[in-house]
């Protein structure tokens, strides 16, 4: 059974697929690497951004027709999410509009194990200060040790 779209058909859709830039060396083909973080458009995608934009509305509205099919699209949408992750009908999904890594870091909030970068850091200099000059008192260290071990970052490995 032929794939809905090939990995040649992908790759001929990315826009700025040939894209070449002035170096000191000469012109360069653009080699673009990031796509976990923001990734590149294709063509069959906008095209079809460009086809709902006429209709284009803030889903929080049903009142007039744009709202609807927005609403609408919102939902297909979220059904077709579903049914890529198995999800069950009772499964929610948390939209993020952040990228990969607000959705890393919202998942972490939700797990309860997110760290913000100051807690990070004072954390970071406590344990270089308390290895270095051996303050802590043996009780306290041991409990210090023990909070460190829970709050030990998850991490987490894309495709």
């Amino acid at each position: 059974m032929k794939p809905l779209l090939t990995f040649k058909e992908v790759r001929e859709a990315l826009i700025g697929r040939y894209f070449t830039f002035q170096t000191p060396y000469g012109m360069r083909l653009l080699t673009y690497v990031d796509y976990t973080a923001s990734g590149r458009s294709l063509k069959f995608i906008e095209k079809y951004l460009i086809k709902i934009q006429k209709e284009y509305a803030n889903t929080h509205t049903e009142d007039d027709v744009t709202g609807r099919h927005m609403t609408n699209l919102l939902h297909q949408a979220e059904k077709i999410i579903k049914k890529a992750f198995n999800a069950e009908s009772n499964c929610r999904i948390i939209a993020i509009g952040t990228g990969a890594t607000g959705a890393i870091i919202k998942f972490q909030e939700i797990l309860g194990i997110r760290l913000p970068p100051a807690t990070k850091k004072l954390l970071q200099q406590l344990m270089d200060k308390s290895s270095a000059e051996n303050v802590l008192d043996p009780a306290f260290k041991k409990v210090f040790d023990m909070e460190i071990d829970r709050l030990k970052p998850v991490v987490f490995i894309g495709p």
